[in-house]
């Protein structure tokens, strides 16, 4: 079942099969914070996988920091977004790349249109934790983590990541926050 489950994922992880199974896969991303965690062990399986992939895993930081440093390159100057901005002499680990847009109507559509590309992104946080669980806070006391939990959205970096996907995520997040009233 191990390698019928990672034949799945790395399957997954190619855009256009990502958008044709979207309908069946969305349903099993998690929607709420966990109410209980379980660590267990690995199979045999996922153990090799995990050594095969350790001398590769120079190669496949590399990878996903040129994804995401091309990402930011086509996006650094589109208004209404939000994008990270890489100090001198830094070299991010990107797991995903976070951007933000000023109005939470454009990162809808970027959504929406992403995923209709076969183009997996994600909200990362629905709701600020502060509202997610009972922490004695007032629902306003923390106004930015609301802004970036309804503004926020990631986009993937992943070595499966080619540049026809990179200039598609930024072609489409340039033309949606355009047609939505931003100015390039």
């Amino acid at each position: 079942i191990a390698l019928l489950k990672n034949i799945a994922f790395m399957a997954a992880q190619e855009p256009h099969m990502y958008g044709a199974f979207f309908p069946f896969v969305s349903r099993f991303k998690e929607t709420a914070p966990p109410a209980d965690i379980t660590v267990g062990g690995l199979t045999r399986f996922e153990a090799a996988l995990g050594l095969a992939l350790l001398p590769r895993c120079g190669e496949l930081a590399r990878r996903r920091y040129e994804n995401g440093m091309a990402i930011l390159d086509g996006l650094k100057d589109v208004k209404g977004l939000q994008v990270p901005v890489i100090a001198t002499g830094v070299r991010p680990v990107f797991n995903r790349l976070p951007v933000v847009f000023d109005d939470a109507a454009h990162r809808t559509k970027v959504e929406q249109l992403l995923q209709g590309e076969g183009i997996e992104t994600s909200r990362m946080y629905f709701r600020p934790l502060h509202r997610m669980f009972d922490l004695g806070y007032p629902a306003d006391a923390f106004p930015h983590a609301t802004y970036v939990a309804q503004r926020l959205l990631t986009l993937p970096v992943h070595p499966g990541i080619r540049r026809e996907h990179i200039d598609r995520m930024v072609r489409t997040i340039r033309s949606a926050v355009r047609g939505c009233g931003g100015v390039i």
